[in-house]
C-alpha cells in the first residue's frame, strides 16, 4: 500500500479537463452573415477533405455557433460538410489549420458560404451609381445609389432582399459587418434588364479605425436561384470611430496676482478635439500648482458645472470660474491649471503671483 494519499478518480478528470483545449467558430451565409443551423463541422483527422468514420464531429446550433471541447494539445484541420452544391468563400479552401496550446479555448475559427447554384438561371449583378464619400465617422447618414442589372439567361422574379456590408477583405468573409439590409419588395428583371433602388442606412460605430470597402449584396436572402453570387465593391471609405477629447485651458492672460481671502474670476476655455459634438454636462475645475502639472500637490480652486453644454467637433467654449482664494495661500508664483470633466488641461497658464496678503 503507498504511504502516500492517491489523488481520485475525480481528481484526475478535474485535471484532465482543465488542461484540455477548445475550438470553436460559426458558420454563416456569405450573403448576409446569418448563422446557418444545423452545418456538420468536423475534425479532419485525415485531411482528406471528408468526415470518416471515427473522426469527431458536431453540428451548428440554430445560430450557427458550434464548440469541440475536451481537446488535447495540438494541430488540428477544421473543416465542414457542405450542403449539395454550396461551396465554401472563406476559406476558399474549405478548412483552416489552427493550432491549440493547452487549455487554450480558441474562438472564432469560422466558415462562410455561398448555396448552391442553378444551371441557366438569372445572375444579379448590382453595382454602384455614384462612388461613396472618401472618409466618414461611425454613426453618420449615407446614401448608396445600386445599380442591379440580371447578367443571367432568366428572368428573376420574387422577394428581393439587399444587403449593405462593411469589408476588409472587399469580398465574401466570415468578419464583414452588416451595415444595413433592406427588403425590395417583389422584383422582376428579365435577362439584361436593370433597375436603380437608392437605400439609406447609418455607417457603423462599432468598427476600429480602418478603411473598409462597401459590399452590396443582391438578393442576399437566396429567394431567387441564380446562376451566380455577384456583389458589388465600392471605392475604400475610411471609417473613424466618433469620440469627444475634452480639454481645459486659459485663454488670453491669467489674473496679474491673487490675494488670500479675496475673490476673484478666471475665464476657462473648454475645448474638444474630437470628431463628434459633446453634448452632456460639464465641470469646470479650476487648481492652483506650483509645478504645471495635475497632481495630489495641487489646490483646487474653484469649480463651475455647466448642466446643458454643446461643444462642436473642434470647438470651444470660454466659462468663468469664481472662487475665493484660499487665506493660507503661500507668497509666491504658481501655475494655474483648468480640469474639464477630469480630463487633463491643454496645458498651464503662466504663473501666477499669490500673495498671503
Amino acid at each position: 500500500m503507498s504511504p502516500y494519499p492517491l489523488p481520485s478518480i475525480e481528481s484526475l478528470e478535474s485535471r484532465r479537463l482543465l488542461s484540455a483545449a477548445s475550438i470553436s467558430g460559426s458558420v454563416i451565409s456569405g450573403l448576409d452573415q446569418v448563422g446557418l443551423g444545423g452545418r456538420t463541422v468536423f475534425i479532419d483527422a485525415n485531411q482528406d477533405g471528408q468526415l470518416d468514420d471515427g473522426e469527431i464531429s458536431t453540428t451548428t446550433d440554430a445560430s450557427g455557433n458550434y464548440v469541440f471541447n475536451n481537446l488535447a494539445a495540438g494541430v488540428y484541420r477544421i473543416s465542414q460538410v457542405l450542403p449539395a452544391g454550396a461551396t465554401s468563400a472563406d476559406p476558399g479552401s474549405g478548412f483552416r489549420d489552427v493550432t491549440v496550446t493547452t487549455g487554450q479555448a480558441l474562438a472564432g475559427v469560422s466558415f462562410a458560404d455561398l448555396p448552391a447554384e442553378v444551371s441557366n438561371g438569372p445572375v444579379l449583378d448590382p453595382g454602384f451609381v455614384k462612388d461613396l464619400p472618401a472618409s466618414v465617422i461611425g454613426g453618420a447618414k449615407g446614401t448608396a445609389t445600386i445599380k442591379i442589372t440580371n447578367g443571367g439567361s432568366a428572368t428573376a422574379s420574387g422577394p428581393e432582399t439587399l444587403t449593405l456590408l462593411a469589408s476588409t477583405a472587399a469580398n465574401f468573409s466570415v468578419n464583414n459587418v452588416v451595415v444595413t439590409t433592406v427588403p425590395l419588395g417583389t422584383l422582376t428583371l428579365k435577362p439584361n434588364a436593370a433597375k436603380t433602388v437608392t437605400i439609406k442606412f447609418n455607417y457603423p460605430t462599432s468598427l476600429p479605425a480602418g478603411s473598409y470597402s462597401m459590399l452590396v449584396i443582391p438578393d442576399s436572402s437566396n429567394s431567387v436561384p441564380q446562376s451566380g453570387f455577384n456583389n458589388a465593391i465600392s471605392s475604400p471609405v475610411d471609417i473613424a470611430p466618433p469620440f469627444t477629447q475634452l480639454a481645459g485651458g486659459l485663454p488670453g492672460r491669467p489674473p496679474r496676482a491673487l490675494e488670500a481671502g479675496k475673490k476673484a474670476s478666471v475665464a476657462v476655455e473648454a475645448s474638444n478635439s474630437g470628431n463628434e459634438s459633446f453634448t452632456a454636462p460639464l465641470t469646470i475645475s479650476l487648481y492652483e500648482s506650483p509645478d504645471g502639472l495635475l497632481d495630489g500637490g495641487d489646490v483646487l480652486l474653484g469649480s463651475v458645472i455647466i448642466p446643458h453644454s454643446r461643444l462642436k467637433a473642434g470647438g470651444h467654449a470660454t466659462y468663468h470660474v469664481a472662487f475665493r482664494t484660499p487665506s493660507n495661500v503661500v507668497s509666491g508664483n504658481e501655475f494655474l491649471d483648468a480640469v474639464v470633466n477630469g480630463a487633463a488641461p491643454a496645458a498651464s497658464s503662466s504663473t501666477v503671483a499669490f500673495s498671503a496678503g
